[in-house]
């Protein structure tokens, strides 16, 4: 299985890199003929929720997630969490906000070789507004968990490091078939609004998302908020491409 990947990632307009809050993990080709890869969004309301992004992300990515266990894999990185955030006692403040807890969305792909019919398989799960898409013969044949612009609001299902939250929340699983040339995405929210929205518009699924290695993402991004085209937001773009 021929995988090759590209991440670009910024900050909200105005803040320093280091409060950017989303994730991304890429484990790929494990074991030869397993791919993983995921990206989250840490809630800017809450606090550390930078730091259960990163968790969630590496812990799909290392399979924690798989074989249905994703609930009684969160109660393992519920305490991972804390010690990553509370490794000394708080201001009376700091830890009045830690309870509250953190909260992230979470989108992760996993891709597996192809077979002898030369077709690949992959499977994929969504909680939130994280998005994954797939191009096939300059087709999106894949829009998911949502497919339309007008779905972002501004209360999304999030993965919360408070377990009694998480209590009813439902989990997404989608899985399908790659051919060698499709090409998958992974964005957060602001990005996948733009995208959709963008492709709605009449623009070619390959062309709306420009191939980044010679397109400067900083000023790309910065053009559509400067414009309305794109809220401003913390953005990450995970793109894939099967060979």
């Amino acid at each position: 299985m021929g995988v090759s990947n590209q991440v670009r990632w910024l900050p909200k307009s105005g803040n320093a890199l280091g409060e950017y809050e989303d994730a991304f993990c890429r484990h790929c080709h494990l074991g030869a003929d397993v791919s993983r890869l995921a990206v989250a969004d840490g809630a800017t309301e809450a606090s550390f929720s930078r730091q259960w992004a990163q968790l969630l992300v590496r812990a799909y990515c290392d399979g924690q997630f798989a074989n249905d266990v994703l609930w009684r894999a969160l109660q393992e990185l519920q305490p991972k969490w804390l010690a990553k955030v509370r490794p000394t006692p708080l201001p009376w403040y700091a830890e009045e906000k830690l309870q509250r807890g953190a909260y992230s969305s979470l989108v992760g792909l996993t891709l597996h070789a192809r077979g002898e019919d030369e077709v690949g398989t992959w499977e994929a799960l969504a909680i939130g507004d994280s998005c994954l898409f797939q191009i096939q013969n300059k087709k999106l044949i894949v829009k998911w968990p949502l497919d339309s612009s007008v779905q972002f609001n501004n209360s999304p299902i999030l993965l919360s490091t408070k377990l009694e939250c998480n209590e009813g929340l439902v989990k997404q699983t989608k899985s399908g078939k790659w051919s060698p040339g499709d090409l998958f995405y992974l964005m957060t929210d602001a990005l996948a609004q733009y995208y959709l929205q963008a492709v709605e518009q009449g623009g070619s699924p390959e062309s709306v998302m420009p191939d980044f290695s010679s397109v400067v993402f900083s000023d790309w991004v910065a053009r559509r908020r400067s414009s309305g085209q794109m809220r401003n937001d913390d953005v990450t773009l995970l793109r894939v491409n099967l060979t």
